[in-house]
């Protein structure tokens, strides 16, 4: 998947970072998880991309709980030259041993161009550690490029959350890695989110690059 998203859509496009889903399924920083938006629920979110050089890239998407796991999506790019592609993403997810087990497969980037933004499925599985930790492992298939996603997060007192993931991908031209720290804080409306990613790029000819990302969801309550 040539397009990014959730963290660097545009700015780690140039390291061809297939990883990071456009249409952002609850999840961590740049991975998704086994989470989901509960029933009934709609969350709007607005998300913004910046890299030292470059100009900050708009997004808005919304995601809605179906109930019995479910959760579906839509992100598209705000105003601006060129306009990104409307992609649609949808996940389920199955509840184990009281729930300290999740098991998530989900797909994303799902476009009217497929040829364009081939599609990426994934499989997620999340578990809760010790005291307020969850720890997150997936994988997501593609045909000539596979990634590995990693993930772990923190509770503390009054819900803010701090996380970090790992992201390695693979292919038969290209290798990254993107690592990213931050948190999320919940509000009154919903949560604001940031994080910073820094994608490595082991291929030939290759170059790094930082990349911060603000969000902001707005949850409406069936």
């Amino acid at each position: 998947m040539r397009r990014a998203a959730l963290s660097a859509v545009i700015a780690i496009t140039a390291l061809s970072s297939p990883g990071l889903l456009f249409a952002s399924p609850s999840g961590l920083n740049n991975i998704p998880t086994a989470d989901f938006t509960p029933d009934g629920v709609l969350v709007l979110q607005t998300y913004s991309f910046s890299q030292s050089g470059a100009k900050t890239t708009g997004f808005l998407g919304a995601k809605y709980g179906l109930g019995d796991g479910i959760e579906v999506g839509a992100d598209g790019q705000l105003a601006a030259s060129p306009t990104g592609p409307l992609t649609l993403q949808a996940k389920k997810t199955w509840p184990v041993e009281d729930a300290r087990i999740k098991l998530c497969l989900g797909i994303a980037n799902i476009t009217a161009d497929t040829g364009e933004n081939p599609l990426y499925p994934y499989g997620v599985v999340g578990a809760k550690l010790c005291g307020q930790s969850r720890g997150h492992l997936g994988f997501a298939p593609q045909k000539g490029n596979h990634e590995w996603l990693l993930g772990y997060d923190y509770t503390l007192s009054g819900g803010t959350m701090l996380r970090t993931d790992v992201v390695r991908g693979i292919s038969a031209d290209n290798k990254h890695t993107l690592y990213s720290l931050g948190g999320l804080m919940p509000t009154k409306f919903g949560a604001v989110e940031g994080w910073v990613t820094r994608a490595i790029n082991n291929s030939p000819g290759g170059s790094d690059a930082t990349v911060y990302t603000l969000k902001l969801d707005y949850a409406f309550q069936p």
